[in-house]
């Protein structure tokens, strides 16, 4: 029924299975796990060895066993891929490697998936291109709680796990409590240069020529250049991207938690497409 409903042949449906279990999973589970898979295979555009690896990521280190939230969790991706410039084919390479640093951040299910990928796409907003952004993503994680960056935020008078911890009470995940915590940093050490930031982020976002907008943003980076812990290129240009589209981040991370029929709306559209080409060569 996986081949009827998907359009694949059984042999690469059987292969999607084989990729499961390559990437670590049991081969029931697999099975279970294969119509879905499918699905975003043939939906997404995406490599099956990169959806296999992403599902095993997503059932080890986002804690999804259930193929009823593993296929709402790929209808998030692919609804996120639509609505940014991050393609779900993407993150099906980058959520692997990212959702274990999100699972050191004790963020798990369906709350590691809509922030991971609201995040990736806020991100492509100061980046070249999908690498790039999961870079600058990654590092910004990798700086989260380490021993230099607690130290200075001290010197600032900040409390850091205390400040984290407040972040957590009220709603927040530990990684969006690092980026309130990163403008809560420049608040506290140049008042001068939060304000401009406020004032830029401000006009950034009523800007409706592209690339006035992105002019602005490099102006804004050049800010955060200098004097305090946001030197490194990668944070700096993953705190730029936060600080700017906040409001798009939680946009996207409300609209995909609630995100049903895009694989299956997809996967159609692949298919009639296909089937048109044919039609053109006959």
């Amino acid at each position: 029924t996986t081949s009827r409903d998907t359009g694949m042949a059984r042999n690469q449906v059987a292969d999607v299975i084989n990729q499961l279990v390559s990437a670590g999973m049991e081969l029931d589970v697999a099975s279970g796990f294969a119509p879905v898979a499918a699905k975003f295979v043939g939906g997404q555009g995406a490599g099956g060895v990169d959806t296999a690896r992403m599902m095993q990521a997503l059932q080890q280190n986002a804690k999804i066993s259930d193929p009823r939230v593993m296929e709402k969790a790929l209808e998030a991706i692919a609804f996120q891929g639509q609505a940014g410039s991050f393609e779900a084919s993407d993150m099906a390479r980058w959520f692997p490697q990212l959702l274990a640093e999100m699972g050191k951040l004790e963020i798990f299910g369906m709350d590691a998936v809509t922030q991971l990928g609201s995040m990736l796409q806020v991100q492509m907003k100061t980046a070249g291109g999908a690498d790039e952004a999961a870079n600058n993503l990654k590092n910004w994680m990798a700086k989260i709680g380490s021993s230099d960056v607690v130290r200075a935020y001290q010197k600032a008078g900040i409390d850091y796990q205390g400040s984290l911890n407040t972040g957590l009470q009220s709603g927040m995940s530990t990684l969006e409590a690092s980026f309130a915590l990163a403008e809560q940093y420049i608040q506290r050490t140049d008042p001068a240069k939060a304000k401009k930031m406020a004032e830029a982020t401000a006009a950034i976002s009523k800007e409706a020529d592209p690339a006035k907008a992105r002019a602005m943003m490099e102006a804004l980076e050049q800010t955060l250049r200098t004097g305090d812990i946001f030197v490194d290129m990668q944070v700096k240009a993953a705190l730029t991207a936060y600080t700017q589209n906040k409001a798009l981040y939680g946009s996207l991370k409300k609209e995909s938690a609630s995100a049903t029929g895009i694989l299956d709306q997809n996967l159609r559209e692949r298919r009639e497409a296909s089937a048109q080409r044919w039609a053109c060569l006959l």
